[in-house]
């Protein structure tokens, strides 16, 4: 299988129409204020142990009466772990230097191996009806 590098991987999963039809699921909720919301894809990097994920940050709006998206964010965490450890309001890398704090420049960054995971069959039903991510189906790019 072939991998690519994070800086593609970004480009390539914002073509992906496949991407739009896998559940999201809320990580994190604040009754009556704001909802966060984890794409059911990720973005592994083995050589950092994290995974990326899209998100949307959410308000809730009195007068709908409902959560709406206020901005989209960028959702870290570890590899194998549910929740999240970090999140940007900023695309995949930019989130990911901010969070490693300098230890590595924006070009290494880029250059990272990464997978993109995506659940299937099973794995993807599972998810729909658990709303948890699960280290099913992948896809390598």
């Amino acid at each position: 299988m072939e991998r690519m590098k994070l800086i593609e991987a970004e480009k390539v999963t914002e073509e992906m129409e496949e991407l739009l039809y896998v559940t999201s699921e809320v990580v994190e909720e604040e009754a009556g204020e704001y909802q966060i919301i984890r794409e059911g894809w990720w973005i592994e990097i083995p050589e950092l142990h994290l995974c990326l994920h899209e998100g949307e940050f959410l308000t809730f709006d009195e007068e709908e009466q409902e959560y709406l998206p206020d901005f989209s964010i960028t959702i870290i965490r570890e590899t194998g772990q549910d929740g999240w450890l970090y999140f940007e309001q900023d695309g995949m890398i930019v989130s990911l230097a901010n969070f490693m704090s300098g230890r590595m420049c924006m070009e290494e960054l880029g250059d990272l191996e990464c997978i993109l995971r995506i659940p299937e069959g099973k794995e993807l039903m599972e998810q729909t009806q658990n709303k948890s991510v699960q280290n099913g189906g992948q896809y390598e790019i």
